[in-house]
């Protein structure tokens, strides 16, 4: 299976995934969470300045241009069609990079086969597409990925002496900020080269070379972090709270053991901390990994696979680092690509460990990809598109209908598992099966946007007045609409009525 053939047929075969589960991309219109304020506020700089102070620069650049040339709702899925395109040159660069790593390390064809197939089935990379605020993500992974791979393939070699060009470090660490001042959660990425190398020696210490890649991660973190600080100055704007630094190892490392780890550890399954199910499955597949890594050793060394187990989670947390020093302790979906990445397959890998039969290894490969397929399809799909389409049609629909020049609006915002009793769906974090207008910085920016798009008109647009109210502020609003005069939309109402009809 590592054939140039076989490079294509898995390329190909992970393109053709790619379109059997995002062709909604294509015409299917909503405005998300944050969309919205970026389309509305799309011409007044905010859309660069917020991304700046977060450390994104190139991010802001690049949706500063984009939203400043779409005109509607409608239009955002050309960012998203943007993103879905840079997944696919994503899939690309791994394959042919990624095989010839999985290759000189001796680690199984098939394990590097699902490792391309898993790209665009990845709950992360639901959400990359889906939602046009994370667009660029997959431009800051492909770039933290070419950056370690580039060290890594000078780093691995047996002389004596190890001798990196100039060249070569000048163009790592291009590629390191490139990634950084995109995205810096995927900076992990970087990482993968040197995590897969450390798996393949089954290890229970590190050797030179990924003490070198380490440290180099590291400096371009250090790197990164007084650059950012100039830029702040040279624009003269204030960093975000959220680029604090917190230093707090037990209450980060019990963070990291309570949520990252376990979503990390779910295959492709959504996580649900409310689920016995999702309690029990992520232990589970750590007690695999372990028992996998037992058998290979031949029932014995104890010591060296705790060793490795040990270091294979510090390189998980090393992948997670922004989330492990800043002040939040949120592990969305969005953040863990390169993490979930490392711990699938390390799964994969201890799968794989318990076949020998070359046609069985195959037939488990292929109903891997099948599972992983299914199971990426029914979570873009019902978890994620389907229901913020209804929710953002049912808002669309009644406000152009019912408004009349000059009303004020008066809306609810449907509780945070509105999309439960619709669909069945529970909500993930802020992503999956999350109502987009229970957000309070949603519906304002939306309606006018609507009603931009109604009248033409910017001014009548950003005169409207909206008055919104929170799902469990139900009394106030009853209150309110009593005496009220203008529109009046009950989102969990209306979604409820459309979806009867």
């Amino acid at each position: 299976m590592n054939t140039p053939k076989q490079l294509y047929i898995a390329t190909g075969i992970a393109i053709l995934v790619s379109f059997f589960i995002y062709y909604p991309v294509f015409f299917t219109d909503y405005a998300f969470t944050d969309e919205a304020h970026q389309l509305w506020n799309n011409k007044d700089g905010s859309n660069f300045t917020i991304f700046l102070n977060h450390g994104r620069i190139i991010t802001g650049w690049l949706f500063d241009a984009a939203f400043a040339n779409i005109q509607s709702v409608g239009d955002i899925k050309w960012l998203r069609m943007f993103s879905f395109a840079s997944l696919l040159v994503f899939i690309l660069v791994y394959a042919v990079y990624g095989r010839k790593l999985f290759k000189q390390l001796g680690l199984p064809a098939e394990l590097w086969w699902l490792s391309v197939v898993f790209i665009p089935c990845s709950l992360s990379a639901a959400i990359y597409i889906g939602w046009a605020s994370c667009a660029e993500i997959f431009f800051a992974t492909t770039t933290a990925f070419l950056s370690g791979y580039i060290l890594f393939t000078k780093l691995n070699s047996s002389e004596q002496y190890i001798q990196i060009p100039t060249g070569t470090l000048v163009m790592s660490v291009v590629f390191a900020l490139s990634s950084l001042f995109t995205y810096q959660t995927a900076f992990g990425f970087f990482l993968f080269p040197f995590f897969l190398y450390f798996i393949s020696k089954k290890a229970a210490k590190t050797d030179r070379t990924v003490v070198i890649g380490i440290v180099f991660y590291l400096a371009c973190y250090v790197l990164y972090y007084l650059l950012f600080k100039y830029s702040l100055k040279v624009y003269n704007v204030t960093a975000s709270e959220r680029t604090a630094i917190n230093i707090d190892p037990l209450g980060k490392l019990s963070f990291f053991f309570s949520y990252p780890l376990a979503q990390a550890f779910s295959f492709n399954f959504l996580y649900n901390a409310r689920s016995i199910v999702s309690q029990l499955f992520y232990p589970a597949m750590l007690v695999l990994w372990m028992l996998s890594l037992y058998w290979q050793n031949n029932k014995k060394q104890v010591g060296k696979i705790l060793l490795h187990v040990a270091f294979c989670i510090g390189f998980f947390v090393l992948m997670y680092l922004p989330l492990m020093i800043s002040l939040e302790n949120f592990a969305s979906y969005r953040t863990m690509f390169a993490f979930n990445f490392a711990a699938f397959v390390i799964l994969c890998y201890s799968l794989l460990t318990f076949f020998k039969s070359e046609p069985i290894i195959r037939w488990v490969t292929v109903t891997a990809s099948l599972i992983l397929t299914v199971t990426a399809f029914y979570n873009y799909h019902y978890n994620f598109s389907k229901p913020l389409a209804m929710e953002y049609q049912t808002l669309r629909n009644v406000f152009l209908t019912a408004y009349k020049e000059g009303d004020s609006v008066l809306l609810k915002r449907p509780p945070v598992n509105a999309f439960k009793p619709l669909y069945g769906i529970n909500y993930y974090t802020d992503e999956f099966g999350y109502p987009s207008t229970e957000k309070d910085w949603t519906a304002d920016p939306l309606l006018k946007q609507l009603l931009l798009e109604k009248t033409g008109s910017r001014e009548k647009a950003g005169r409207l007045i909206v008055l919104q109210y929170a799902h469990a502020d139900s009394v106030q609003f009853n209150e309110k609409r009593r005496a009220f005069s203008g529109l009046v939309i009950d989102m969990e109402q209306l979604m409820m009525k459309n979806n009867a009809e």
